[in-house]
């Protein structure tokens, strides 16, 4: 289940995944990534499919819908290494 926010401004309720690249994806950020990251580690689709009870559509729209972000994700990832090696 989505978690929902509620703005005190104009008193309106947001799920997490508003305005991202994932927004109506319909799942947990949580769940989507646990999806994709066991495809990229290598789990086959079929066996995706199975495992996380989740069509061949879906993912094929997640896939999709993060590789927009693909490049910002990878600075996300790297840069916290990146200062920590060169910070200590």
């Amino acid at each position: 289940m989505q978690r929902l926010y509620y703005c005190t401004d104009c008193h309106g309720h947001f799920s997490e995944t508003y305005g991202s690249a994932l927004a109506g994806a319909g799942s947990p950020r949580s769940r989507i990534r646990q999806i994709l990251e066991a495809l990229n580690d290598g789990l086959g689709v079929t066996a995706l499919r199975r495992t996380f009870h989740v069509s061949k559509h879906v993912l094929r729209l997640w896939q999709e819908r993060v590789s927009t972000v693909k490049e910002t994700v990878l600075l996300y990832t790297l840069c916290p290494q990146f200062l920590q090696q060169h910070l200590h």
